[in-house]
């Protein structure tokens, strides 16, 4: 399979989060909400929606009196999928009853929504939830080939009639729009949510089986996802804050579809005297595929940001060593690493001041990742100010020592490590230029004293 490496993956990924999801993020940082065609979109609209299908039947199955049984309830879960959105799964409730077999999907959104990218970076994106026929929802998973899994949750008669009644209160359509997290509000957590409504109690949710897994942070379940999309895993990391780096309770990582299914496996419920039993009576495969889903290739490490920003560091310190003989700077490579930087310093001075993502401030890289930076990019070429351009070569170098020895480890901020040779081909710039500078001023004084 050929390589199919893109660095729309980077812009995607700084954009998203955090989407992400999460960063999906949720997070599905994304988190693996699937997005509907208009063919799709058509199709599950009809006249007898499942809202009222799933009314009609309740009320038919209550009349009966037990003669006619109570739907089948299952979560489903679908393995990750190529697109950034896909990486984490998806999870869905399947109803079954009366001829009737409904997806209850809580992941739908709308790419052709007015001001969509606009409001998903800005924390502001509703999601809606919706029921249409298990056919539609399985069919471009079965065209992709991927792996879907039911659980069957183990529910009484009257938790079933909770459930159903809850869905069906949260198909109204003036219930159905939610304000998107992508690791507090995405797909999984709101299944959760409302089977626990349905239970009346909470479920005490097992561990991962992953290794490791009671420490795990929420970004440490990004980049379990993210491996080997190595844009995708820097951009997440580049633009999400300290709000990710705490070691976090095994509902939090309900936010990530294949975990929710992997701990509900063997997570309990309280029975009606108090016991303990299995949240899952039963489990079975409706579609085989890879565990692993249908994935791209991992970015080849040539492509991959350590390898380009190792090369942008090779680049300073030949660099270095020759503009220090010619007293000259190279502008070029300025422009282009500070204005690389200032860039990504206007992206996170948008979400640190302006989004509603709650992962993104503090972000601590904002103390050398920032505007400031386009001083460092364009001051060369003008002169006079290079009093300026000396003040920003400074205080480059002393916010790259400060936090990398004193902001990072007090404050726990975990951070890509392709960042470190930027900082440091950065340092190593900065340090030319003060050098070529003080060069010129000796000069300058020797010249006037002529």
């Amino acid at each position: 399979m050929a390589h199919r490496f893109s660095i729309k993956r980077f812009f995607v990924a700084v954009t998203a989060v955090v989407m992400a999801g999460v960063f999906a993020l949720n997070a599905q940082y994304g988190a693996g909400n699937p997005q509907l065609s208009k063919s799709t979109e058509k199709e599950r609209r009809n006249p007898m929606s499942a809202a009222i299908a799933l009314h009609d039947a309740m009320r038919r199955c209550e009349e009966s009196n037990g003669v006619i049984p109570l739907p089948v309830i299952t979560l489903v879960t679908v393995c990750p999928g190529s697109e950034i959105y896909e990486l984490y799964g998806h999870a869905s409730i399947r109803i079954k009853f009366l001829g009737n077999d409904f997806a209850v999907n809580y992941g739908l959104f709308d790419f052709d929504t007015p001001n969509f990218a606009y409001r998903f970076v800005k924390g502001e994106t509703d999601y809606l939830v919706d029921a249409y026929p298990m056919w539609l929802f399985m069919r471009d998973y079965t065209k992709e080939g991927r792996r879907v899994v039911e659980q069957e949750l183990n529910l009484t008669d009257e938790q079933t009639i909770r459930l159903v009644k809850l869905i069906e209160e949260e198909l109204k359509p003036e219930n159905q729009t939610y304000r998107y997290n992508y690791v507090r509000e995405n797909c999984s957590t709101k299944i959760v949510d409302v089977v626990e409504k349905a239970l009346g109690d909470t479920i005490a949710f097992a561990r991962p089986p992953s290794e490791g897994a009671e420490h795990w942070t929420f970004r440490d379940m990004m980049n379990r996802y993210n491996e080997g999309y190595a844009w995708n895993d820097f951009g997440i990391d580049l633009v999400l804050g300290t709000g990710l780096d705490y070691p976090i309770s095994n509902r939090e990582k309900c936010f990530a579809p294949l975990i929710l299914s992997e701990m509900m496996a063997k997570s309990t419920i309280a029975d009606s005297v108090g016991n303990r039993i299995p949240v899952v009576r039963a489990t079975r495969v409706l579609l085989p595929g890879r565990l692993e889903g249908c994935r791209e290739p991992d970015t080849p490490w040539l492509l991959s940001p350590m390898a380009v920003f190792i090369f942008a560091l090779v680049i300073a310190a030949f660099l270095f060593r020759r503009d220090k003989r010619r007293h000259r700077p190279t502008r070029w490579f300025d422009v282009i690493l500070f204005g690389a930087f200032g860039v990504a310093g206007l992206l996170l001075s948008f979400l640190i001041f302006f989004s509603a993502h709650e992962a993104v401030s503090p972000n601590w890289l904002y103390v050398t990742v920032n505007p400031l930076c386009f001083l460092g990019a364009f001051s060369i070429f003008n002169r006079k100010v290079g009093k300026v351009a000396l003040c920003y070569h400074w205080l480059n170098l002393c916010s790259i020592a400060v936090l990398t020895a004193i902001i990072l480890p007090a404050t726990g901020q975990v951070v890509n490590g392709a960042i470190w040779p930027l900082f440091v081909a950065a340092a190593l710039r900065s340090a030319t230029n003060i050098y070529i500078y003080q060069c010129e001023k000796k000069a300058a004084v020797k010249k006037v004293r002529a």
